[in-house]
């Protein structure tokens, strides 16, 4: 055997090694995983499935098909949840993605419920995707949230924080960028509210937007108007003029505070997209 073909049959024989401890590895990350997950679905007091757990070591990327749960009279399906995780070992992992694809949840579940009852909604199911990330960046933590809801809307939220994860009531808000796309949800609302008051829909929106008259400043009360009488898209800022802790907020909706003082705090600015 010549000196090429030893070398040749050497290289062979280290990438077969490669490969097959890669699939190693990923059979025993995949396995470790998959223990964790039913340990933690088996504490679950109702009825827990899922078809098949997947894991990429390439992607470092977790997946889970056909997760149904089901407790009382509650039920949710969910086709895929995707969780990327990020190549590093910490206690709060510094970027963190998961999406929920063709979920369809029980439209009697808590708050769920409560937030239909106030709209013209009488499926026994809801349709949602959805995903969120989070990224970690200095002393700065940017969350983004998508959602939609079949026949309800869509909304699209990014937050801008100050801070650290690990001290959550210290973090203060920077920037909320939101986004509604109305699909029938508030539609829906008005159409409910106004049978209830006994009104017309169209009488009913113009006795709404006279109730929110000197309550908001025109920048809010204008856009807020225009959505009410046609709603299809509404976005809304909040850029405080300096960062203003989370917890502060909190206690600006807990006593009621005033809608001008927390649209002036806040700077809270709306505007009709698209």
């Amino acid at each position: 055997m010549s000196k090429k073909e030893r070398l040749i049959i050497t290289l062979l024989l280290f990438a077969g090694a490669l490969i097959s401890s890669y699939f190693a590895l990923q059979t025993l990350i995949k396995y470790e995983i998959q223990n964790k997950v039913n340990h933690a679905l088996d504490k679950f007091p109702g009825s827990v499935s899922y078809k098949k757990i997947n894991y990429s070591l390439i992607k470092n990327e977790i997946t889970i098909d056909d997760l149904k749960f089901s407790y009382q009279n509650y039920s949710a399906e969910i086709g895929k949840i995707k969780i990327d995780l990020p190549f590093s070992v910490s206690k709060i992992p510094p970027s963190l993605s998961v999406s929920i694809a063709d979920a369809t949840l029980s439209s009697n579940l808590p708050y769920m419920k409560e937030m239909l009852s106030l709209t013209d909604y009488h499926r026994n199911k809801v349709k949602i995707n959805a995903a969120i990330i989070y990224l970690i960046s200095g002393n700065n933590v940017n969350l983004s949230l998508s959602a939609e809801g079949k026949d309800l809307g869509s909304i699209n939220l990014g937050v801008q924080l100050q801070g650290n994860l690990s001290t959550p009531s210290r973090l203060k808000l920077k920037k909320l960028e939101l986004t509604y796309r109305d699909q029938g949800l508030v539609k829906g609302f008005l159409r409910k509210q106004a049978e209830l008051a006994g009104e017309d829909v169209r009488t009913f929106k113009k006795q709404l937007i006279s109730s929110l008259q000197g309550k908001l400043p025109p920048s809010v009360l204008i856009p807020l108007s225009n959505f009410i009488e046609a709603p299809r898209c509404l976005h809304l800022s909040l850029n405080p003029k300096r960062p203003i802790t989370l917890h502060e907020a909190a206690n600006m909706l807990k006593r009621s505070a005033p809608l001008e003082e927390i649209s002036s705090k806040l700077n809270i600015t709306l505007s009709i997209c698209d």
